[in-house]
């Protein structure tokens, strides 16, 4: 299932867990919408973009 790109700060900034077997859905749905999003502007947030690599905003 395609999903909504996350922008929420605070969200993102969550220390990450490891993922399960249970997880296996969610990365499902991570693949498709990055499938769906791949002729556009998708990546992986990166801790140095939260901890100011790159001001919030600015790039894609």
């Amino acid at each position: 299932m395609i999903k909504p790109i996350m922008k929420d700060v605070l969200f993102l900034s969550q220390k990450a867990e490891p993922a399960t077997p249970e997880d296996s859905q969610t990365a499902m749905d991570l693949l498709d919408t990055l499938k769906a999003h791949e002729n556009g502007c998708v990546g992986m947030v990166y801790p140095t973009r939260i901890l100011g690599g790159m001001p919030p905003g600015e790039g894609c």
